[in-house]
């Protein structure tokens, strides 16, 4: 055998092993994929129970367990990840050290390969070049457009944006305007879904659905923004991307801290005078008091958009302080009478206290605000009242308490805003104080088009009540959460397009759930409860999306669903044990009829963060 076959087979032989090291890692690295898979899954069960649908038979006891058991599960992760490291560590002893992503504060979200994969790592010449190129569309932009790619200035680099509350921003600075048959709201999706198509935000889905919850930037885009911001003088940053005290034309401002307290420092508060502001906007600060900021920020009369709540995603981002895993997200207000001052900002059309601790009602000097078109109170779990003040804010189309759950009831009067199209949170309760509002005063609302409603104690002396629910003919998005078991008799309005039964109290399918009397219906969800059959047999049913979520006393077949509903296009079963599953559903319990969500970032379905 000559030198060179010999060469050879070595080389074959290296190959070989080569090949089989790569498959060793390829089936461990897939074995621990799988536990994290399980892990991850069995956090988002208990979460979902904590934050989504906990409102039945809740009691601190149990809330106490399940976050204890969230607690392992996070720690069981950890501990895998220390075990992987060490075991890899070991085969590289001399070798460099892996120092984290995380660590440098660059972890990345889901689905940061794939914008990676529209903008692959270039050298400087080529960077420089697309952005110009990316540059020269932003100048082809429509004036609209323009002005709301400049809001993302102001946020954190890669940092994931709230839909929602870019929505709410652009509304209330009048970039976006209802038209014709669109409301604001519609108009300004429209715009945002424009700028993903131009590659200009990179949407975060949900999973397979096709609804978008955030938004991120690319870095490069991001900072091309920053810097056409500051030519435009839209915000006036420094480079460090702080606010700057430097003489501007920016009529924007934002609250912002270095501080890893959160704390506002008076100095930082001395530049909120310019007089012709119109947003101010909370990025980071996390307690806001009396005497930093707070009166020279209520002085700003020419404001229309003040956001001082959390902006980063759902009410889960607010935890007590007493959870210090959530303290990022965490935001209070330590002398809320200040609260009372807002009356002087008379022209402001969107105002957020979303997430904000320590508000137990909202002053009757809301009133004052008649311009306000948005009042987003989402997730302020100490608020025990509103005010009959709010039935004075002629021009408000976005009412959101949604998870507030001190909250007893809705202040009578609600029936007088007539502009009204979201209504999020609607509290019913047992009580007989003539001062809450009734269902009959929201058959007044005409634009009416979306209400979700939180059943609370004592509510089944509600039921005729309830019934006026039919009267609302404009309402096609319906979401009730049931708090308390108790019966109820409903009617449902016949052009409702999406049905969302959380916390479902009765074994039996109710009369008033018959989907031949909801032909329009294309989205169905039932989480959480009691449920345990459901007919599904009718005609021209359009059911798109389907989706059941702990039911477990809930028995159907899955290929009597599909069969009986043609148009089906998503199918989600989670932590139902009796359904009978007849065709293939991914790890998560999904299943698609085909790809209803292109290329871009997409939530992990057991995603801790969200």
């Amino acid at each position: 055998m000559t030198m060179v076959s010999k060469m050879t087979a070595k080389q074959r032989k290296m190959a070989f092993v080569r090949q089989e090291i790569s498959e060793i890692f390829t089936w461990y690295e897939r074995s621990v994929n799988y536990q994290l898979g399980e892990i991850t899954r069995e956090a988002q069960d208990i979460i979902e129970r904590l934050e989504t649908i906990e409102g039945i038979d809740k009691n601190a006891e149990a809330m106490e367990h399940d976050k204890k058991k969230l607690e392992e599960k996070m720690k069981e992760m950890e501990g895998i990840k220390t075990n992987v490291e060490a075991c890899l560590r070991n085969l590289t002893p001399n070798g460099p050290r892996y120092q984290g992503s995380a660590s440098k504060g660059k972890e990345k979200a889901a689905g940061d390969v794939e914008l990676e994969s529209k903008w692959p790592k270039m050298d400087t010449a080529e960077e420089e070049a697309a952005i110009k190129s990316k540059e020269d569309e932003f100048k082809g932009l429509r004036e609209q457009l323009k002005l709301c790619m400049l809001c993302f200035s102001i946020f954190p680099m890669d940092a994931d944006i709230q839909k929602r509350v870019l929505i709410y921003w652009w509304i209330g600075e009048g970039f976006v305007m209802a038209k014709e048959e669109k409301t604001s709201e519609e108009v300004g999706e429209d715009c945002f879904k424009e700028l993903v198509d131009r590659d200009f935000i990179h949407p975060i889905y949900n999973r397979h659905r096709p609804n978008i919850l955030r938004c991120k930037l690319h870095p490069s885009i991001h900072r091309m923004i920053i810097a056409l911001s500051r030519k435009e003088e839209f915000f006036n940053l420094t480079e460090s991307d702080m606010q700057s005290s430097s003489p501007s034309k920016a009529r924007r401002a934002c609250l912002m801290t270095k501080n890893k307290d959160g704390q506002l420092d008076e100095e930082y508060c001395l530049k909120l005078k310019e007089p012709t502001l119109l947003t101010l906007f909370n990025i980071n600060v996390k307690h806001l008091k009396l005497n930093f900021g707070i009166k020279s920020m209520m002085k700003l009369k020419t404001l229309v958009v003040l956001q001082l709540g959390n902006w980063r995603g759902s009410t889960q981002d607010h935890m007590e302080v007493e959870e210090p895993n959530y303290i990022d997200h965490y935001i209070e207000i330590e002398e809320p009478q200040i609260l009372d001052r807002l009356s002087a900002l008379v022209h402001l059309r969107y105002l957020s206290l979303r997430g904000i601790s320590k508000i137990k009602k909202l002053p009757s000097s809301i009133r004052s605000l008649r311009n306000l078109e948005i009042l987003d109170l989402n997730g302020c779990q100490d608020l025990e009242e509103l005010t009959e003040g709010i039935k004075w804010l002629e021009k408000l189309t976005h009412l959101d308490v949604s998870d507030c759950y001190m909250l007893e009831h809705m202040p009578k009067g609600l029936g007088s805003l007539s502009e009204l199209t979201v209504l999020k949170g609607f509290v019913f309760c047992g009580s007989v104080s003539c001062d809450q509002c009734k269902m009959r005063e929201l058959v007044r609302l005409e634009k009416l088009k979306k209400l979700s409603i939180s059943i609370r104690s004592g509510a089944d002396s509600w039921n005729i009540d309830l019934q006026d629910l039919i009267k609302i003919k404009a309402l096609r998005s319906l979401a009730i959460t049931w708090r308390k078991a108790c019966l109820m008799n409903l009617k449902l309005p016949p052009g409702l397009v999406k049905l969302d039964l959380q916390c479902f109290p009765q074994f039996d399918q109710p009369s008033w759930l018959n989907l031949d009397e909801l032909p329009s219906l294309e989205k169905l969800y039932i989480r959480g409860g009691k449920l345990a059959k459901l007919r599904l047999e009718g005609n021209g049913w359009k059911i798109k999306m389907l989706r059941f979520k702990f039911l477990k006393e809930l028995e159907l077949r899955t290929a009597d669903v599909r069969e009986s509903l043609p148009q089906l296009e998503y199918l989600e079963i989670y932590k139902c044990p009796k359904i009978e599953v007849n065709h293939q559903l991914d790890e998560d319990g999904v299943w698609v009829k085909e790809k209803l969500v292109s290329a871009s970032y997409i939530i992990p379905p057991a995603s801790l963060e969200q």
